[in-house]
Protein backbone atom coordinates (compact mmCIF):
# COMPACT_ATOMS: atom_id res chain seq x y z
CA UNK A 1 0.00 0.00 0.00
CA UNK A 2 1.25 3.01 -1.05
CA UNK A 3 2.20 6.53 1.35
CA UNK A 4 -0.62 8.54 -0.68
CA UNK A 5 -3.31 5.34 -0.43
CA UNK A 6 -3.21 5.39 2.92
CA UNK A 7 -3.01 9.36 3.16
CA UNK A 8 -5.74 9.26 1.60
CA UNK A 9 -8.05 6.24 3.45
CA UNK A 10 -7.02 8.37 6.51
CA UNK A 11 -8.63 11.50 5.29
CA UNK A 12 -11.58 9.80 4.54
CA UNK A 13 -12.05 8.41 7.93
CA UNK A 14 -11.44 11.44 9.43
CA UNK A 15 -13.90 13.23 7.21
CA UNK A 16 -16.21 10.67 7.99
CA UNK A 17 -16.30 9.69 4.44
CA UNK A 18 -18.49 6.87 3.41
CA UNK A 19 -19.48 5.92 -0.15
CA UNK A 20 -23.53 4.73 0.27
CA UNK A 21 -25.58 3.03 -2.77
CA UNK A 22 -28.79 2.06 -3.65
CA UNK A 23 -29.56 2.97 -7.43
CA UNK A 24 -26.80 5.07 -7.64
CA UNK A 25 -23.61 5.36 -5.05
CA UNK A 26 -23.01 8.70 -3.62
CA UNK A 27 -19.97 10.36 -1.28
CA UNK A 28 -20.97 11.15 2.05
CA UNK A 29 -19.44 12.47 4.99
CA UNK A 30 -19.61 13.97 8.40
CA UNK A 31 -17.35 17.11 7.02
CA UNK A 32 -16.98 18.94 3.71
CA UNK A 33 -13.71 17.99 1.24
CA UNK A 34 -11.13 20.47 1.33
CA UNK A 35 -11.99 21.67 -2.15
CA UNK A 36 -15.41 22.30 -1.11
CA UNK A 37 -14.45 24.31 2.19
CA UNK A 38 -11.77 26.09 0.43
CA UNK A 39 -14.02 27.36 -2.30
CA UNK A 40 -16.78 28.60 0.53
CA UNK A 41 -17.16 31.96 1.79
CA UNK A 42 -16.33 30.73 5.16
CA UNK A 43 -12.86 29.95 3.70
CA UNK A 44 -11.15 33.63 5.01
CA UNK A 45 -7.34 31.96 5.60
CA UNK A 46 -7.56 32.22 9.12
CA UNK A 47 -10.03 30.15 11.61
CA UNK A 48 -12.57 32.61 12.46
CA UNK A 49 -15.40 33.16 14.87
CA UNK A 50 -17.78 32.98 12.22
CA UNK A 51 -15.93 29.14 11.42
CA UNK A 52 -16.18 28.21 15.05
CA UNK A 53 -19.71 28.77 15.40
CA UNK A 54 -20.61 26.85 12.09
CA UNK A 55 -18.33 24.56 12.83
CA UNK A 56 -20.62 23.84 16.03
CA UNK A 57 -23.51 22.80 14.33
CA UNK A 58 -22.24 19.81 11.98
CA UNK A 59 -20.38 18.80 15.72
CA UNK A 60 -23.43 18.74 16.85
CA UNK A 61 -25.15 16.82 14.65
CA UNK A 62 -22.98 14.07 14.76
CA UNK A 63 -22.94 13.87 18.62
CA UNK A 64 -26.41 13.51 18.40
CA UNK A 65 -25.31 10.56 16.06
CA UNK A 66 -23.94 8.70 18.43
CA UNK A 67 -26.54 9.30 21.17
CA UNK A 68 -29.82 8.59 18.23
CA UNK A 69 -27.77 6.07 16.24
CA UNK A 70 -28.97 8.31 13.09
CA UNK A 71 -26.16 9.21 10.97
CA UNK A 72 -25.60 13.02 9.97
CA UNK A 73 -23.65 12.85 6.57
CA UNK A 74 -23.75 15.31 3.49
CA UNK A 75 -23.18 14.94 -0.02
CA UNK A 76 -20.78 17.36 -1.59
CA UNK A 77 -23.45 19.51 -2.74
CA UNK A 78 -25.44 19.46 0.52
CA UNK A 79 -21.70 20.63 1.98
CA UNK A 80 -21.48 22.94 -0.99
CA UNK A 81 -25.45 24.43 -0.24
CA UNK A 82 -24.26 24.78 3.90
CA UNK A 83 -21.30 27.09 3.70
CA UNK A 84 -23.20 29.60 1.83
CA UNK A 85 -22.70 31.59 4.43
CA UNK A 86 -24.00 35.05 4.18
CA UNK A 87 -22.41 35.68 0.70
CA UNK A 88 -23.77 39.03 0.41
CA UNK A 89 -23.08 40.13 3.37
CA UNK A 90 -19.28 39.30 2.88
CA UNK A 91 -19.14 40.39 -0.61
CA UNK A 92 -20.36 43.65 0.64
CA UNK A 93 -17.73 43.88 3.57
CA UNK A 94 -14.79 42.82 0.97
CA UNK A 95 -16.30 45.97 -1.15
CA UNK A 96 -15.78 48.16 1.42
CA UNK A 97 -12.44 46.97 2.75
CA UNK A 98 -11.49 47.34 -0.69
CA UNK A 99 -13.15 50.80 -0.88
CA UNK A 100 -11.91 52.41 2.52
CA UNK A 101 -8.37 51.00 1.64
CA UNK A 102 -8.35 52.99 -1.59
CA UNK A 103 -9.49 56.02 -0.04
CA UNK A 104 -7.15 55.82 2.73
CA UNK A 105 -4.16 55.25 0.02
CA UNK A 106 -5.82 57.85 -2.51
CA UNK A 107 -5.65 60.58 0.63
CA UNK A 108 -2.16 59.42 2.21
CA UNK A 109 0.32 58.28 -0.68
Amino acid sequence: MSVNSTLSQYTKLLLGQQACSGQQTADVSWWPKQSTWESSDLNVGYWSTDNEAWYQKPLQKICEYNEKGKPSYHSASDWQKALKYCKDATKKACNYATQAAEHWLINHM
